[in-house]
């Protein structure tokens, strides 16, 4: 049976992979301070849900929040901004490159961005609600 923290981490890989010098980390981890690692993606846990498909086969998929965030400071506003929409679009071209594969993610919602403070810096913020439909080789 699929764990949620093997699809998590199987999840972080293949960001890794993808998202390459556009952040500098990728957890699935809570950090309790990000200075000098952002811009990061967390991605935090929502909840599974496991469809029985035949007697035998369930499909677990299991739903997560790609948190990024990007600093205000030490880049213009526009420099801030555009990482995290270069993000955001790497994250799309994975689900586009997963379709064809085992694993499927998709978004569960709407992204939502706000800028918010931590530990007295500047960031923008965003949450992106996904589906990750895992199944172990």
């Amino acid at each position: 049976m699929n764990s949620r923290q093997t699809a998590r981490d199987a999840l972080a890989t293949e960001l890794v992979t993808a998202l390459g010098a556009s952040v500098k980390t990728v957890t699935a981890s809570k950090l309790s301070d990000i200075k000098g690692m952002a811009p990061i993606v967390y991605i935090a846990n929502v909840g599974s849900k496991r469809e029985r498909i035949t007697l035998g086969s369930i499909i677990p998929t299991f739903y997560f929040n790609l948190i990024v965030y990007v600093p205000r400071e030490g880049w213009t506003d526009a420099e801030a901004v555009d990482a995290l929409d270069t993000i955001e679009s790497k994250i799309a071209t994975l689900m586009q490159t997963l379709v064809e594969s085992t694993n499927v993610l998709n978004y569960s919602a709407a992204s939502s961005v706000t800028e918010i403070e931590m530990q007295s810096r500047l960031y923008y913020r965003e949450s992106i609600p996904v589906a990750y439909t895992y199944c172990e080789e």
